[in-house]
C-alpha cells in the first residue's frame, strides 16, 4: 500500500484519488486493478496504518501540485518517472545531480 501511494504521490490515501485521471501513475498491480474498481463502484477505503507524512511542516505531495498547476498528463508521467528515479517525494525536497543543485520548482 505504500509502495502505492509513493508511487502516485498524490495522497495518502491512494484508494480516494480518482482512477481515470490518474492511473497512468501507477505500476500495473492487483492493488492497481483493486483501485479501479473501488472507483468505479464509488467505495470509499481508508487505510488507517500508512506512516506517509511529510518530512518537514510545510512539505506538499510533489506529483499533487504538479496536477495543480495543471500539467499535462503526459508531463506529469515523465516528471512522476523522474521523481521516482530520485527518490523525491515532497515539495521543499533538493537534488544534487552531477555537480549542480536543483532547486525545488515550487
Amino acid at each position: 500500500m505504500e509502495s502505492m501511494a509513493l508511487e502516485l504521490e498524490l495522497s495518502e490515501q491512494p484508494f480516494q484519488v480518482k482512477y481515470e485521471q490518474h492511473a497512468h501513475l501507477a505500476t500495473s498491480s492487483w492493488m492497481i486493478f483493486v483501485w479501479e474498481k473501488v472507483d468505479m463502484f464509488n467505495f470509499k477505503i481508508v487505510v488507517n496504518n500508512l506512516q506517509l507524512k511529510p518530512p518537514r511542516k510545510g512539505n506538499k505531495w510533489l506529483i499533487a501540485k504538479f496536477v495543480w498547476l495543471n500539467y499535462s498528463k503526459q508531463d506529469l508521467l515523465r516528471l512522476n518517472r523522474v521523481r521516482l528515479h530520485n527518490k523525491l517525494s515532497f515539495s521543499r525536497t533538493y537534488c544534487v545531480q552531477k555537480e549542480r543543485i536543483l532547486t525545488r520548482v515550487i
